[in-house]
């Protein structure tokens, strides 16, 4: 799947906020990204981006735009670029570094999985896993 994540990951592994979240998604979503992973506090900006529209702005005096327009876009071209198709964004709000591992891959985080499989729960305070559970895992891949 097609995935794009921001925020800031702690010492601790916990996923801070982050700015420019509604910029972010838009983008994600202008370039045909499905899924956005955010921090869980810039989750309410990100899913509003997605309901409104960027703000026209105007060139500046080098000639850029913020919204990708290009040079010397009207309102009226950068409002035919909001009538293209946008791609359905799934917006995938996170607390810890071990929750977005698990949103980024496919089908979760295959450690997550095999420490389930093998009864150690999520394998925190556990002591992790052996050499032989490692290496059962890798052949599993």
């Amino acid at each position: 799947a097609d995935t794009a994540m921001t925020g800031e990951i702690s010492l601790t592994g916990n996923v801070l906020a982050v700015g420019g979240v509604a910029e972010k998604v838009r983008a994600a979503q202008k370039i045909g990204i499905s899924r956005v992973i955010v921090p869980e506090a810039n989750a309410l900006e990100a899913r509003q981006a997605l309901k409104e529209e960027a703000p026209f702005r105007p060139s500046n005096s080098t000639g850029s735009h913020g919204d990708g327009a290009g040079a010397g876009a009207s309102p009226s071209s950068s409002s035919s670029l909001s009538s293209q198709k946008k791609t359905k964004v799934q917006v995938i709000a996170v607390r810890s570094l071990d929750e977005a591992i698990e949103a980024a891959i496919v089908n979760g985080n295959p450690w997550t999985a095999f420490l389930r499989d093998q009864g150690h729960g999520q394998g925190h305070g556990q002591g992790g896993t052996s050499q032989t559970q490692q290496a059962q895992l890798a052949a599993k891949l």
